[in-house]
């Protein structure tokens, strides 16, 4: 599938990052208090494996 992409997650008590590599600057950083649900998703719906979708709180400021 050309849409999806590896990336590397880092869950911590504080927040869940994650990056295109591991141990690099990461390109997102949603804090642990604004995630509302981890919902795994059907293997045979993408033919991968661990397929997770991740419910958070968006805050936009303009």
């Amino acid at each position: 599938m050309k849409n999806f992409k590896q990336r590397h997650f880092c869950l911590t008590t504080k927040s869940l990052t994650y990056g295109k590599v591991a141990g690099a600057i990461p390109l997102c950083k949603i804090p642990v208090g604004d995630i509302r649900a981890v919902e795994r998703l059907a293997e045979q719906s993408f033919k991968m494996k661990y397929v997770r979708r991740v419910l958070h709180v968006l805050i936009v400021i303009v």
